[in-house]
């Protein structure tokens, strides 16, 4: 089993703007396409007034371009003094415009553009701070010029009455469409970005989780079957057969292609084959494989006492190949201590490329720990098992020589059990006459 490591990766490098950064780039394109637009609209309305289709531009419209023109080139005052100059500035417009045309001008109107706007570029308090204002003070007007206390510019009426006047009404209405429905337009384009941005996080969320999930899933299934390999290995008692199982149940728990035990010689500077997988390691522990202490992989392993881990070995300079295993595109060599006392080195293979990971080193490190319990544990007991069966034949013979009343027939019995339980071809016992004499006299005074 292998676990993969999937770094997470945000769908763009750069971060998307905030509200606020929105709203300061929308009032500068708000801004610019004012002045733009309104400057166009008083040159047409200019020019129309010099052929004598209509009046020429009231002052009124100068002095606000003018006020936009100076918050578009003065971009240091701070966003919200900005927006409220702009719009301070139109509201006085809007209410010159009706007090001198009355009702019938564009005052009222601009009253719910003035609302959007301060709702788009402030908070929807302000917008309907701003409508407010726009109601009453339209209502304030009406009742004013209902009831003849308030006495419009009759010309400026006339005007917009008989028809010339509405050329400005429609050069200003579509100047203030065009800039609010280009604004609306780059907003829910900004949505839609952020929508699919938003979208594409929440989706690369769901594959980091989801691939988060299967990694610990596989983790916690890895820590189980290295549990369950451990608590095997601690009940093995006898030393070869620890050997073979250990290499058996790593290869086929984890499924790695092929799996090495190397044990350090006697001289310190060998490194023993010692357990092998398949017919390859059959092949090697009969040819009595070995490598030299800092030889390859799994002799640096052994030189440094740490993990070596080569997820293509073809990259390595230093890795052996093996005729008998020419799959091989992995491999990890781990040593296995016991304290700080070199024992071996667990070696695994693998023909997969890209699948082993600093995950499975960890894992193999820790059966290595536990290899190097279990080694110890097994030397311990045939230690053990060695000096009882010495005692225990030491005893059986002890006994059968004291049976014996005849010194030559104890001799022969001595011979025979000591043959036997040595299993050796010949046994003899050699005895010095004069040492034997002296022995005997000694004894004898004594008695």
């Amino acid at each position: 089993m292998m676990v993969k490591d999937v770094p997470f990766r945000a769908p763009e490098d750069k971060a998307p703007p905030t509200l606020q950064q929105e709203r300061e780039q929308l009032l500068t394109i708000f801004l610019r396409s004012a002045v733009v637009l309104g400057t166009a609209a008083l040159l047409v309305l200019f020019v129309l007034s010099v052929i004598g289709l209509t009046n020429a531009p009231a002052f009124e419209n100068l002095i606000l371009l003018g006020i936009v023109l100076f918050a578009t080139i003065t971009p240091k005052i701070p966003y919200r003094w900005r927006v409220l100059f702009v719009l301070s500035g139109t509201l006085i417009f809007n209410f010159s415009d009706l007090l001198q045309v009355g009702l019938v001008g564009q005052g009222r109107m601009n009253f719910l553009f003035l609302a959007v706007v301060a709702t788009l570029f402030l908070h929807e308090r302000e917008g309907l701070v701003t409508l407010a204002i726009g109601m009453v003070g339209v209502a304030i007007i009406g009742q004013q010029l209902s009831t003849g206390q308030l006495i419009t510019n009759s010309v400026a009426q006339a005007a917009l009455l008989d028809g010339s006047g509405w050329i400005t009404y429609a050069l200003n209405f579509t100047v203030r469409l065009v800039i609010i429905g280009f604004v609306l337009l780059r907003l829910i384009n900004n949505a839609q970005v952020t929508l699919a941005r938003q979208r594409a996080i929440g989706e690369s969320i769901a594959q980091e989780q989801a691939s988060l999930e299967e990694r610990i899933e596989e983790r916690t299934r890895a820590l189980r079957l290295t549990s369950d390999v451990s608590r095997g290995l601690s009940n093995i008692l006898d030393r070869n057969q620890l050997l073979i199982e250990v290499v058996d149940q790593i290869q086929k728990t984890f499924n790695y292609y092929h799996v090495h035990i190397y044990l350090l010689g006697e001289d310190q500077q060998t490194l023993n084959m010692a357990g092998g997988t398949g017919e390859a390691g059959k092949a090697l522990l009969i040819g009595k494989h070995k490598l030299t202490v800092g030889q390859g992989l799994v002799g640096r392993a052994a030189t440094t006492q740490k993990p070596v881990f080569v997820a293509d070995v073809r990259n390595e300079p230093m890795w052996l190949p093996n005729p008998l295993l020419p799959e091989t595109k992995a491999e990890i060599a781990v040593p296995i201590l016991l304290g700080n006392t070199l024992i071996g080195v667990l070696d695994v293979q693998h023909n997969v490329g890209k699948t082993l990971s600093y995950e499975n080193v960890a894992l193999l490190q820790t059966l290595a720990n536990q290899i190097g319990v279990a080694l110890r544990n097994a030397t311990i007991y045939e230690q053990v098992q060695y000096r009882a069966q010495q005692q225990r034949l030491t005893n059986e013979v002890g006994q059968k020589i004291q049976l014996t009343p005849d010194v030559n027939l104890a001799l022969q019995t001595a011979v025979r059990e000591l043959g036997t339980a040595l299993n050796a071809s010949r046994t003899t016992i050699q005895l010095q006459i004069n040492k034997l004499e002296k022995i005997q006299l000694q004894h004898g005074n004594q008695t």
